[in-house]
């Protein structure tokens, strides 16, 4: 978004939070593995779950944000075909679900 110059730190420091976010449930998924103990799954659990909760805390704040900002700033800036593009872009680059 090269053309847009006044976008929202905020929504550019949600992006890292919410990576660190979901890395920290990867480290969990890796603690697990290395130990699947009856001792250790209860606080794996409990860690897992948190963590998704903050994630979906986080990611439903960001979204929320983001939908009222970003749609008039792409609007205001681009074609709609430029932002067809883009949104294919995002969607081939971020891979099956």
């Amino acid at each position: 978004m090269e053309r847009v110059k006044v976008l929202p730190p905020k929504l550019k420091a949600d992006h890292v939070e919410l990576m660190s976010k979901m890395d920290s449930i990867k480290d969990i998924k890796t603690k697990w593995e290395t130990n699947k103990s009856a001792d250790n799954a209860t606080t794996i659990l409990a860690e897992i779950k948190k963590s998704v909760y903050e994630l979906r805390d986080l990611l439903f704040d960001h979204l929320s944000e983001e939908e009222q900002i970003v749609p008039p700033l792409l609007k205001a800036n681009f074609k709609f075909e430029e932002v067809c593009e883009i949104v294919r872009r995002i969607f081939a680059e971020s891979g099956p679900v």
